[in-house]
């Protein structure tokens, strides 16, 4: 069974674009799941956000959200990137 087999048909609206990525690997996780992986405050989160600086959410509901694992462990991961190497001394 092939992955458009699987899936249900997203309706195509004027100014959109369906996403080109297989689905199939997508698990979407919940804001507490989003702060034991990036362990920031709410505010801050969505402060980051807002500022293009954090994955955004994705809308599942009216009053849901959730976000997608691998685009949060990926922040978490550029985050421990770019810090600068612990040159520690001797114990």
């Amino acid at each position: 069974m092939n992955d458009d087999q699987t899936l249900p048909k997203l309706e195509k609206k004027q100014g959109t674009v369906a996403p080109s990525f297989s689905q199939s690997n997508i698990q979407l996780i919940s804001f507490d799941d989003v702060q034991s992986i990036i362990p920031l405050s709410k505010s801050r989160i969505y402060a980051l956000i807002k500022a293009r600086k954090f994955p955004p959410p994705v809308k599942i509901g009216e009053h849901r959200a959730c976000w997608i694992r691998h685009e949060i462990t990926a922040y978490r991961d550029e985050r421990i990137a770019a810090r600068q190497p612990w040159e520690g001394g001797d114990t």
